[in-house]
């Protein structure tokens, strides 16, 4: 029997997602991303239209289901189905119609997306971790040719967008028939950059997260994302990250014991050992940056969780005041420079700018970093 050959196709970031195309199948690791790049893909696509963006996955009621049906070229409409919920049976049930014999009931939700003029995205998720063959041809129906039970079949302008887990990232993945990967797009997607992640955190969530979680992972990088060492376990990803830097925010009166349970309970035991160091650090801030305004090169001394808080706090402080630290962080420590410029944003790379206007010697160092973590 011949080997199979080591598949090669280029990794796009998510981020890189430039627009959704019908049959688009989207392989990553799972919590990267690719849900919420879809959603906000189709939202852009929405406005780009003018149309009205709606999510059927999250607002669903009578009163939307007779806006769209009354006018359906006003609405740019959004479903997620997680593909192992999608039933061939659930997509069409008979009902005797009096003297008539039967007529097919479809689901509202479905039903919406057939009606002429309505735009959209039905987006199919963990389609490789469908296991039931009859599943499968259900799917393969909607996916090439729009259409699903008896004939009922998706508006022209409805695309249709899927997404999977590689087969090392998921224990119940199964290679999709030939025949329905050479009818679609497979693109390849890789995690964000911890950059990217607290960017997207900045612009959701503002000051309601956790921030040492973003100087954790500026540090750790390589804990942005690992596969679960058993199967079952909590993993870090992004998605577990957010979550993590959300809870830890809305509990940050909490005992250190109900922290812990959140920390390992979202990233696991790896990588929540470490972060716990992290969070059961405890310095006096005020005190050592004091000595440092004096003594910055002190800085290099202090084991690496105290540089984290260090450089956290710092973020929080005027610029001016603590010229001399900073300025040796950032020549003498380019992860914590960069960790500087990524948690103390706008306000801290024009700082640092004005700072590196009267030193020459900082000025390609401070745009070597910029333009790093702006890639």
């Amino acid at each position: 029997m011949p080997q199979k050959e080591e598949r090669f196709r280029p990794g796009l970031k998510i981020s890189d997602l430039f627009s959704l195309e019908d049959k688009f199948i989207l392989i990553g690791p799972p919590g990267v991303g690719k849900t919420e790049r879809i959603r906000q893909l189709a939202r852009d696509e929405a406005l780009s239209k003018g149309r009205q963006f709606v999510d059927l996955s999250e607002d669903f009621s009578e009163e939307i289901v007779v806006k769209v049906k009354s006018e359906p070229g006003k609405y740019y409409l959004f479903l997620r189905i997680p593909a192992t919920h999608f039933f061939p049976e659930d997509v069409q049930y008979p009902v005797v119609v009096s003297g008539r014999g039967f007529k097919h009931l479809i689901p509202e939700k479905l039903e919406l997306f057939t009606l002429q003029n309505v735009a959209g995205v039905i987006f199919i998720d963990e389609l490789n971790n469908v296991q039931d063959d009859k599943q499968i041809t259900a799917l393969f129906t909607l996916i090439q040719e729009k259409e699903f039970g008896w004939g009922y079949k998706l508006a022209k302008d409805v695309k249709v967008v899927s997404a999977g887990n590689p087969s090392e990232w998921s224990a119940v993945a199964r290679e999709l028939p030939a025949p329905l990967v050479n009818r679609m797009t497979v693109l390849e997607v890789e995690p964000p950059s911890v950059e990217e992640w607290s960017r997207y955190m900045d612009s959701v969530h503002g000051d309601n997260y956790e921030k040492l979680v973003v100087a954790y992972l500026m540090v750790y990088r390589d804990d942005l994302l690992k596969p679960p060492v058993n199967p079952g376990e909590p993993f870090p990803s992004p998605r577990a990250w957010t979550e993590l830097a959300l809870l830890l925010k809305k509990y940050s009166n909490a005992p250190d014991k109900f922290k812990e349970a959140l920390v390992y309970g979202r990233v696991g035991g790896e990588a929540g050992a470490k972060f716990m160091s992290l969070l059961r650090t405890r310095i006096d801030v005020a005190r050592v940056l004091a000595e440092l305004k004096s003594s910055p090169e002190k800085f290099d001394e202090l084991d690496i969780n105290a540089k984290i808080l260090v450089v956290h706090a710092l973020t929080q402080q005027r610029v001016k005041e603590y010229e001399k630290i900073i300025v040796h962080i950032v020549r003498r420590h380019r992860e914590f420079a960069m960790l500087l410029i990524v948690m103390g944003g706008s306000k801290m790379l024009l700082e640092l700018m004005s700072i590196a206007s009267v030193r020459a010697e900082l000025t390609e160092m401070v745009k070597k970093l910029t333009a790093y973590i702006q890639r």
